[in-house]
């Protein structure tokens, strides 16, 4: 019995120690991508917010097709982008206030039918990655604060850098 109390105490040692040693820094578990994007396009087709709470860092993606010669081409622009820290953090206690965001179905209504366009947020945390993907303009219940927030950000940004 000594032996085997020896081994319950040193084994409940090491895993009290481990712990409250290990520490999970939740800000740093997020990224989110909010885009949206047209299927049969010319110009600015998709247009997406890629935000990464580790490092702080943003970039704002337009990605253009251009007809020329008889053929289209593609051609991809990349913007970092730079917010407050009250902005990031606004922006992070939104997607933490979703109960569930996995639980979202993948497709919600008919995303780029007849070319009406698509619109989707992913989240890639300690779970995984899972993207909710909707029409363009349109909400999902339960996503609406979030979807709006992210699109005005997107929007925010598309007025200052798209050409056209």
């Amino acid at each position: 019995m000594n032996k085997l109390g020896a081994l319950v105490v040193i084994f409940s040692t090491i895993i009290v120690s481990s712990c409250s040693v290990i520490s999970f820094d939740n800000d740093a578990e997020y990224e989110v991508t909010s885009g949206h994007s047209f299927g049969f396009c010319l110009g600015p087709c998709t247009q997406t917010l890629n935000l990464n709470w580790q490092s702080r860092q943003a970039e704002f993606v337009i990605r253009y097709s251009e007809f020329q010669d008889n053929s289209v081409s593609f051609r991809e622009e990349v913007i970092p982008t730079t917010f407050s820290d009250q902005v990031w953090d606004e922006m992070l206690e939104e997607v933490k206030s979703v109960d569930d965001f996995n639980s979202f179905e993948e497709v919600y209504g008919c995303p780029d039918c007849a070319d009406g366009g698509a619109e989707w947020i992913e989240i890639i945390d300690r779970s995984g990655t899972h993207r909710v993907t909707f029409e363009f303009g349109g909400n999902v219940k339960g996503l609406d604060n979030l979807i709006l927030l992210f699109r005005n950000k997107r929007m925010a940004l598309s007025e200052q850098h798209v050409s056209q």
